[in-house]
């Protein structure tokens, strides 16, 4: 069991330790951290197991100790905690020399990827009971952002390795920040692909979430008119795979995307499931809408998804047959509305949240900082980090590799060729980087 990282048992006293944060002013504590990095444990090790085929006995111990809900809510707080606090900080170099502020930002996507793995499974999805409104309300809020930022926001802007190198601590947290947001943005696509899987099995208010007091049928038509998993670049395209940008070669350009597909899932489930259609009121603007989608079903997509048949099926019928009057009268409707962001949100003083945090949780001595590096490390030195971590891509061709530069080591290339072919292109940055390098002492 040692090559896996943890036991079982040690993977059951992780979760049973996991409890809720009440107040915003605990994100970044040393409680929280610690909090942290027990998650971190348990991703890396949920990730190794279904890679593997193995025991997942990360899901079943986060089912038997209903700490679904308690990770739900850990992902609303801090939520909440980017929305109210992060932008009133003004963090400044001092601040940023050490890891805490990353990896606060960067907590969030960790436990929507935790929670991703742990959505595969109905009985740990259902187990969360209620708080799965406030997942299916945090799911919307993020889909939003997706859907209504523009992709020059998140496109990292090309730089020269003198650009690069000229960036300040503060230019690189920002990039950093809005990374991040896009990574938990596209996780958030497969969290909402399986819950609505789901849709006969969970909570109403789920369902009331999003197709009453939202319209997740539009929001994902929108989606899939952007498609911001993919990029292109003068005549090269680039889809977003495994948290990274990927080089598409000219031969799998055609080939669905991932998260495209997992789009499409989605508006399966919401625009033929039974429970869902209940919900849904159609009307002839939100028909014109769903409507938008017929030009994508060409053969390509077909033969990749068959079971979007029944899709295009049913889109031409609601077209042929136009929106149904909606005659029926307004219900007494008695449901449950997420409560934990309004909670977590009412009576703060923001700023002097912010002036608080900025003085006992981001401003650390050196001693300090060493420390928090030290103990974060100790994660990834565990033997299953790097079979759980992304695979590196190849910088010409997009493959998986297995090389690396010898000289910078900062890119990585499936072979001699494309490392031949590339060379022309990084030749410059190479340089740069590898000025920059501490110096290897000779060898004596």
């Amino acid at each position: 069991m040692e090559d896996q990282g943890l036991t079982t048992f040690e993977a059951e006293q992780l979760i049973k330790g996991l409890h809720t944060f009440e107040t915003i002013r605990a994100v970044g504590s040393e409680d929280w951290l610690a909090q942290h990095q027990a998650i971190e444990k348990l991703n890396m090790q949920a990730h190794y197991c279904a890679q593997k085929n193995s025991d997942e006995f990360v899901v079943e111990e986060f089912q038997t100790h209903d700490k679904v809900g308690t990770l739900i809510h850990d992902l609303v707080l801090i939520d909440v905690w980017k929305e109210k606090v992060a932008p009133l900080l003004n963090l400044q170099e001092p601040q940023l020399t050490g890891v805490k502020a990353y990896m606060t930002f960067y907590h969030e996507g960790l436990v929507v990827n935790l929670l991703e793995i742990l959505c595969y499974n109905r009985d740990a999805l259902l187990s969360a009971g209620d708080m799965l409104i406030e997942l299916a309300e945090y799911l919307i809020r993020k889909l939003e952002v997706l859907a209504t930022r523009p992709a020059s926001y998140w496109a990292t802007p090309k730089r020269t390795p003198a650009e690069t190198m000229a960036m300040t601590a503060v230019d690189r947290h920002h990039e950093q920040v809005r990374q991040i947001e896009f990574n938990v943005c596209m996780g958030c696509l497969g969290v909402t692909r399986l819950l609505t899987d789901q849709a006969a099995h969970v909570p109403p208010g789920v369902l009331d979430c999003f197709l009453v007091h939202h319209d997740l049928i539009s929001l994902l038509v929108q989606l899939m008119e952007s498609k911001p998993w993919v990029r292109r670049d003068g005549a090269d395209t680039f889809k977003f795979e495994d948290t990274q940008w990927v080089l598409v070669p000219p031969r799998d350009r055609l080939r669905l995307p991932k998260l495209e597909a997992q789009v499409w899932l989605s508006l399966y489930r919401v625009l033929l499931e039974r429970d869902c259609q209940a919900k849904y009121r159609f009307d002839d603007l939100r028909k014109a809408t769903i409507g938008k989608l017929r030009r994508y079903f060409q053969e390509t997509l077909l033969d990749q998804l068959p079971v979007l048949t029944d899709l295009q099926r049913g889109i031409e019928y609601l077209t042929v047959q136009g929106a149904p009057p909606d005659e029926r009268r307004a219900p007494l409707r008695i449901e449950e509305l997420p409560e934990v962001r309004s909670s977590l949100s009412s009576g703060q003083n923001w700023t002097e949240i912010a002036a608080w945090q900025r003085e006992h949780v981001f401003t650390q001595t050196e001693a300090q900082r060493l420390a928090e590096m030290r103990r974060l490390a100790a994660n990834y030195s565990m033997p299953i980090f790097e079979e759980a971590a992304p695979k590196p891509r190849c910088a010409c061709c997009g493959r998986m590799a297995t090389q690396r530069c010898a000289r910078c080591r900062s890119e990585w290339y499936c072979d001699r060729e494309c490392q031949i072919r590339r060379w022309p292109d990084h030749k410059k940055a190479c340089a740069e980087i590898a000025a920059r390098l501490p110096k290897e002492e000779p060898k004596k």
